[in-house]
This record gives structure tokens, sequence and C-alpha cells, in this order.
């Protein structure tokens, strides 16, 4: 994750991470890649906003069939 996102990034794309949807083995190494990426110009995100900003609008069948799934989440 870490090494693709920083090379992404030197590339010149806009890159985001889904902080909830990482992981490590130890929690200080995933707080310190996540500092790191973010430091690096990487957007750090939710699942939960990039689900939302991909549905772009609430008031949609879409939106109603995926609002179940993100509240199950929590």
């Amino acid at each position: 994750m870490l090494d693709a996102a920083l090379e992404k990034n030197k590339k010149g794309y806009a890159t985001f991470l889904a902080a909830d949807a990482v992981g490590s083995r130890r929690v200080s190494d995933l707080a310190l890649a996540v500092e790191r990426l973010r430091l690096a110009g990487c957007q750090i995100v939710s699942s939960e906003m990039v689900v939302f900003e991909w549905l772009k609008k609430a008031a949609t069948e879409e939106f109603r069939a995926i609002l179940p799934l993100v509240k199950r989440a929590d």
C-alpha cells in the first residue's frame, strides 16, 4: 500500500488512502504509514467518504441500496 501510493504520488497522480481499509500487524506501524502518506501529499479519507463521493447524490436508488451496508460497517 505504502509503496504504490508513494509511487503514484511521485508520478503526479492524486492519491487517496481509505485509512479504515488498510491495516498493519502493529497499530504504530499503521499510524506511521498513514502519516508518511499524508506528508507526501496523499489525501487521507474513509471508505464511507469514498462511497458517498462516488454516489454524488443521496436521493437515488443507488444511495438507498448502499446505505444499509455503510451503516452496518460501524
